[in-house]
């Protein structure tokens, strides 16, 4: 695919350093995931630093772009190597992310499955589709996406649910992190989605991350408990009503006391 000019503009933005990462990059197979059209593209780049998603958008003549990584350099080079991607695929590149190695998920599991999926069926990958687009979009998965997988899902926190060790890289991983996800809140999946399951996969890539999270769990509530101000010991107290035919009062000492106050 030869660059136009406001490709070729938005290339040479970068700086050199920039351009010369990038291009390791692209050639190197870092950029992992590009899907979009004519107008906007999103990349997700693995870079040595981190994973990385960028998104170029072109407005009017002119290509804008934004990446994930802090770093300046390091943004650029991810940007710089998803429009080089976008060149090298031309009109090969995918308009959502929602394939793995360029075929449909609903094509995988109905070769799996040796027949063509109903529609109940077809309408349940559509949610997953959904669901992981918008996750490769925002990079963030809450609860009531799950609730639209499953009703049956509890809403518990409106912060982002953390399902992985490391981002999915495509639509197969994410499913899996998913259903695994079900499995341990004992909640049911649809039986023909099991050809492209592999939860002893999955737990085995769980199990250490999970527990380094309870360890360090642990570790801040005993940080919490050290911190906390010392406290003062409790009062060894005694109380005595004393009654008269006029009125009523309650007597209180201290242990170290050696008289009755009253309250």
């Amino acid at each position: 695919m030869n660059p136009d000019r406001a490709t070729l503009n938005f290339l040479n933005s970068f700086p050199e350093e920039a351009r010369k990462r990038g291009d390791v990059l692209q050639k190197d197979g870092a950029v992992t995931q590009i899907f979009g059209n004519h107008l906007f593209i999103q990349g997700r780049v693995e870079d040595e630093t981190g994973i990385f998603r960028t998104s170029l958008r072109l407005q009017g003549n002119r290509w804008f772009g934004s990446c994930t990584a802090e770093d300046d350099l390091v943004s650029g080079a991810c940007q710089y190597a998803t429009m080089m991607e976008r060149m090298h695929r031309g009109e090969d590149l995918p308009e959502s992310p929602n394939e793995f190695d360029d075929t449909p998920v609903l094509d995988i599991i109905e070769e799996k499955l040796g027949r063509e999926l109903d529609d109940k069926e077809a309408d349940f990958v559509t949610k997953i589709e959904k669901r992981y687009r918008r996750y490769v979009i925002e990079g963030e998965l809450h609860d009531h996406d799950m609730v639209r997988i499953t009703p049956r899902w509890e809403i518990t926190t409106y912060e982002p649910l953390e399902l992985w060790p490391m981002p999915p890289g495509d639509i197969l991983e994410f499913w899996n992190y998913i259903a695994y996800a079900f499995y341990k809140r004992k909640l049911p999946y649809p039986e023909f989605m099991s050809v492209i399951t592999d939860l002893g996969h999955v737990q085995k890539k769980m199990a250490d991350w999970e527990q380094e999270r309870e360890v360090a769990s642990w570790y801040e509530r005993i940080e919490q408990v050290n911190e906390r101000p010392p406290q003062d010991a409790p009062l060894s107290v005694a109380f005595r009503l004393v009654a008269t035919i006029n009125e009523a009062r309650l007597e209180v000492k201290e242990e170290k006391a050696k008289r009755l106050d009253p309250a």
